[in-house]
């Protein structure tokens, strides 16, 4: 142990004073020195000598960082009373004495992580009690005998670490009270546990048992549950005193410290050398008996204390090396490659992504599944949102989470700019409520700044006399998610609701403030889970009206709540000002007040203004064509502009956090015994924009590429940020989950069956669609040189990352012969399906060969493959000119997008048209079969019927794959081929629809067929905008350069274009909603409403901003 400078209180004084070592020496008495220590004391003679003085000054902190406390006597009251221990914020260790219960009275402290207690004492209750352990993660073990008071009262639910002596043997009430619920390993005992240990302890999930003490009763046969083990302290060194130099100057350095060896009461190891003037420390309590039998100790241990603490040191090294192995060894037998990360430094760890850009956003609407949430950054944050009861068919419903059985008429950002502003509407029946968030950083804030949020109610005239409809009631909550306790404000006639303080921003304040006269309610609880906090508003409410027919919150809380919900209550119309500010070190008020009422309204105007500016200069829909007269001098109608704000505002501020762990399918071929089908991917943070708030509330791989076209128009700080949170979610092996479920929340949205990732299946890599922009952007000087500086160095670091991902499809996805590529994870054993679907590639029931199997050759992921080679050759020609890495991925790219060699292996000239290669027959049908079930009840099911014998061919399905190389502009401009697609493409009876481009062809035995029973045509016909957009895309270059088709593909590329733009456009105004995809015959919008995720890329299309490089 080394000592550090502290600052501490003395008892007798109010002055502060600073010491770096340990105080006066306490003899057995230290109000009776023996004469052998009269030099000694007479060096301390005009130090303070009292007791609580001598306590005081033994305070001091390891080189480990948890903090000391060496005493030789119980120390008493008026020592805690006084001294700065009551404020320790990290643990203690306390030597030869048991804590006094003022201690822990009067230090209020909530957590201890690490307590390490001596052996020759006992907790007792009182101390349990007062101390409030909550959350202790690591508790080592005694050899004392453990009380039940100590067990229960402890509640011990996070313990990682499990051993318990081998001293003691655990009794029922032990187990009964002690609330063990998990353990990974079992205790080694010394003696055999008894038959009511295994019964009460629920213990199911033992890994390892002691050999030489097996349970009596197998805990397998008898426990439903895991078990949570404490685990008591081991002894500790001997410590050695140190005395005080008179005006605790020119202190002596530490004496070096004694190894203890496990018995019950503990004595300090004397080196020879310094008998004459060290007394060993010994407990006053101690028998005659004891003493004598410590004097023997210690004459058989007289050796010199160097020798003692090397002993000790190389016996704990020994021990944690053989530790490490062990668990090195379950490890690696238990965690399958597939969830070790990459071995490449973090992207996030870049220092773009630090300091201003990360504070910047900090706080944000980062909760995308609820109408309105608001949360940090970080793993544990304090979250915030809203909900409201709604009034449909004379009843209340409660809402919270984006769910489509709310029915809501309309909700979305309106506008939105992804940092520190958004406006949203919706509209509920005959109720429009408004929320507006905003954000900002001034004098005084803490770290991520201020925020606030104005919540607007209006309701239709025609409803004032109905009473329901005349009042609102809403409710904002905060919830910290690390369990921290919030505090309730105590004065009624402030606007201040809560306050609290986390590490992160430091102090905090939650103000409320309004024109009119509010109802406010409140109600507290003390819960880890947030996800399901409608249904304890619900509950409560539900009680209120049965006991006191009133619909309010109680006005309670639970003790040390971490979720506080107010109820604001008033006749509509209303407006109310929420306003958080953290940091309450200076201008608090003034802060709050340009935080609500008129100079909120003021900066809400001129964030909305700096919105339409920026929307107007990032996309200059001023300038563009006319959707029905194709005019360039006739701009967009306003009616467009408001769909295109609502895009790019809906994409923005459906951007979300996410924290947790994935859980990945365990390949058959693993060795890793688990009672459970999968394996947990590490724990990860993923910041990304999703394609639907009330549907698809998360993650997705292949749909982030097309959002980020739109996004790094917008923020390409924002987009670096969310490809480099994807990319560090990639394995050793190169692979990314397609779909990311993280955290409780997330969770909570998906159905079990999908929850499942399989490390075998891939995803369109289309992350490299923005990927090659930025590279061509740098390469084009289009941004600023600041950022093209961080574009590069952001390349720089995910080179070695993007070029494993493409090194797992390369490797995983490959096909038999060279340059062929095919979607692994089809089920060639079905018999349910009509044709087995391919999930990985996006594509879903998209039509492929009938009979899956090696010989297959996917069109559209041999043209994904040359998206990365040549993006990767692009970004290699950035850094390595004329490296052999550069020329690797160019020659991969010339091989792909070889003219000849694609057709020899995709096209067919009969029908003009390119397409998959595989086992396929067109004999396949859907048949009612008669099944028989319980008590041989019959029943239907559709079973798959294949009535002609497959044979390897071309699979003859037109529809978005076969338009795969002409997205890729592989078609040289002058080919007969290009022709051909454009007659594909404008031909109604195969893909061309008044509404944009159907995914499948009218002429396809598969057009519109189910594929199982339950499911009905998904990519089978209906418009899809993020095909449209690449179709588009290639549509206007090829109607730029020079050809014989030019003309003909600028008149396609407009009538399109305006197609689809008038149908989404239609749609959103009368729906209120983008949607996920279109009807091929009537345009109206199917599938997931409010569906802002690559249907947004309409906005793109509106600006004619497409693929460049």
């Amino acid at each position: 142990m080394f000592p550090v400078n502290r600052l501490a209180r003395s008892p007798n004084c109010d002055t502060l004073m600073s010491f770096s070592a340990i105080g006066c020496m306490v003899p057995k008495n230290p109000f009776s020195p023996r004469s052998s220590d009269n030099k000694r004391v007479q060096s301390c003679k005009d130090a303070d000598s009292s007791p609580e003085r001598l306590l005081l000054l033994s305070l001091k902190q390891t080189s480990e960082g948890s903090e000391h406390i060496e005493l030789g006597m119980p120390p008493n009251s008026l020592f805690f009373d006084k001294s700065t221990i009551l404020n320790l914020s990290k643990p203690c260790q306390f030597d030869g004495i048991s804590p006094d219960r003022r201690l822990f009275d009067k230090s209020k402290k909530d957590k201890f992580f690490i307590f390490l207690m001596d052996s020759g004492m006992l907790p007792f209750r009182r101390f349990l009690e007062r101390s409030r352990f909550s959350n202790i993660d690591i508790l080592l073990p005694m050899s004392i005998g453990i009380g039940q008071e100590f067990l229960y009262m402890s509640k011990v639910n996070n313990s990682e670490s499990c051993p318990i002596s081998s001293a003691i043997i655990p009794s029922i009430k032990l187990k009964d009270r002690s609330r063990w619920l998990k353990c990974d390993q079992f205790p080694n005992l010394g003696s055999e546990p008894m038959k009511e240990l295994w019964e009460r302890s629920r213990c199911t999930r033992s890994l390892k048992y002691p050999k030489e003490s097996g349970p009596t009763i197998k805990p397998i046969d008898n426990a439903p549950t895991q078990l949570t083990c404490i685990s008591i302290v081991v002894p500790v060194a001997g410590l050695a005193s140190v005395p005080v130099e008179k005006g605790l100057k020119n202190l002596p350095k530490l004496s070096k410290m004694a190894g203890g060896s496990r018995r019950s009461a503990r004595s300090r190891i004397k080196s020879s050398t310094d008998a004459d003037e060290d007394e060993p420390l010994r407990n006053p309590r101690i028998n005659s008996k004891n003493r004598r039998d410590s004097s023997s100790s210690l004459r058989i241990f007289n050796v010199r204390l160097e020798i003692v603490l090397g002993f000790c040191i190389l016996s704990f090294l020994v021990i944690f090396f053989l530790i490490h192995r062990l668990v090195n060894t379950v490890e690696e037998n238990q965690r399958p490659r597939v969830v070790t990360p990459f071995p490449a430094p973090k992207l996030m760890d870049l220092p773009m992504f630090q300091g201003d850009h990360k504070e910047s956003l900090y706080w944000g609407t980062y909760r995308p599944h609820v109408y309105f949430g608001v949360r940090a950054r970080t793993p544990r944050s304090l979250v915030a949102g809203l909900m409201w009861l709604g009034v449909k068919d004379g009843r209340y419903y409660m809402r919270h989470v984006c769910q489509d059985s709310d029915e809501l008429s309309k909700y979305g950002w309106t506008q939105h700019n992804g940092r520190d502003f958004g406006h949203q509407v919706l509209v509920d029946q005959d109720m429009t409520l408004a929320t507006s968030f905003v954000k900002t950083k001034g004098e005084g804030s803490g770290y991520g700044g201020d925020w606030a949020v104005r919540l607007g109610v209006q309701n239709e005239e025609s409803q004032w006399n109905n009473q329901m409809q005349s009042s609102g009631y809403l409710f904002f909550y905060l919830a910290d998610e690390d369990g921290n306790a919030l505090s309730l404000s105590k004065d009624s006639e402030s606007s201040l609701l809560a306050f609290g303080s986390r590490l992160d921003i430091g102090d905090w304040q939650l103000h409320l403030k309004a024109k009119d006269d509010l109802g406010v309610h409140y109600s507290g609880f003390r819960t880890p889970h947030i996800h399901n906090l409608s249904d304890l508003v619900q509950e409560e409410l539900a009680v209120q009206a049965r006991m006191f027919n009133r619909l309010q919150l109680s006005d309670t809380s639970d003790d040390s709540s971490n979720i506080l919900i107010f109820q604001i209550s008033a006749t509509i119309p209303l407006e109310a000002d929420i306003a958080f500010v953290a940091g309450t070190g200076s201008r608090v008020e003034e802060r709050v007040s340009s935080l609500t009422g008129t100079l909120l309204t003021n900066l809400l105007k001129e964030k909305q203004g700096e919105f339409d500016s920026k929307f107007e200069k990032c996309f200059n829909l001023a300038d563009k064509p006319d959707v029905h007269t194709n005019d360039m001098g006739q701009d967009l109608d306003s009616e467009s502009v408001i769909v295109g704000k609502a895009a790019i505002g809906n994409m923005l501020g459906g951007i979300g956090y996410f924290y947790g762990q994935s859980k990945i399918s365990l390949p058959k071929s693993s060795k890793v015994k688990s009672h459970e089908n999968f394996v947990s991917y590490w724990p990860a943070e993923l910041y990304t924009a999703v394609p639907s708030r009330p549907f698809f509330p998360r993650g997705f791989l292949w749909d982030e590429g097309f959002h980020q076209l739109l996004i790094r128009r917008w923020d390409v700080h924002i987009c670096l940020d969310i490809i480099g949170h994807w990319l560090d979610l990639m394995n050793v092996d190169g692979w990314i989950p397609r779909e990311q479920i993280l955290g409780a929340e997330a969770l909570s949205k998906v159905p079990e069956e999908f929850v499942l990732q399989h490390p075998t299946n891939g995803n369109p890599p289309t992350l490299f669609l923005v990927l090659r922009e930025l590279v061509y952007g740098v390469k084009k000087n289009k941004f600023t040189a600041t950022e093209s500086n961080e574009i590069s160095s952001f390349l720089e670091r995910a080179l070695v990352r993007l070029e494993a991902w493409f090194q797992w499809f390369n490797t995983t996805q490959s096909g038999k012969e060279m340059g062929t590529y095919y979607w692994h994870g089809r089920d060639n054993s079905t018999t349910r399906e009509l044709n087995p679907k391919s999930l990985s590639s996006g594509l879903d029931d998209y039509p492929r060969a009938s009979h899956p199997s090696e010989e297959e050759r996917h069109l559209d992921l041999r043209c994904w493959m040359l998206l990365a080679a040549d993006s990767l050759h692009s970004i290699t020609e950035l850094f390595e000119s004329g490296s052999e890495r550069k020329k690797r991925y160019g020659s991969t790219a010339k091989l792909l997008s070889d003219f000849e060699i694609l057709n020899q292996v995709h096209f067919d000239a009969a029908y003009g048209a390119y397409f998959d290669f595989g086992n396929h027959t067109e004999k396949v049908r859907l048949s009612w079969k008669e099944k028989k079930v319980e008590n041989n009840y019959p029943t239907r099911e559709l079973i798959r019927e294949v009535l002609k014998r497959p044979e390897l061919r071309l699979v003859p399905h037109i529809g978005y794959v076969s338009l795969f190389p002409f997205m890729e502009k592989i078609i040289p401009p002058e080919s007969w081929i290009l022709d051909k697609q454009l007659d594909l493409i404008s031909n109604r009876s195969i893909l061309w629809t008044d509404y944009g481009l159907r995914s499948l062809a009218k002429t396809s035995t598969l057009y519109m067929k189910r594929n199982t029973e339950h499911d009905p045509p998904y990519w089978r016909g209906p418009i899809w905008m993020n095909m449209n957009y690449r179709i588009l895309s290639a549509l206007h270059h090829y109607s730029q350069v020079n050809g014989p088709y030019k003309d003909r593909a600028k008149v396609v590329y407009s009538e399109l274009r305006s197609n689809l733009i008038g149908n989404v456009v239609h749609n959103y105004h009368q729906t209120g909603f983008l949607w996920e995809q279109y009807d091929q015959t009537k345009g109206k919008g199917k599938g997931a409403r409010l569906f802002t995720g690559w249907t947004s890329l309409v906005l793109l299309i509106m600006a004619e901003a497409y693929a460049e490089g």
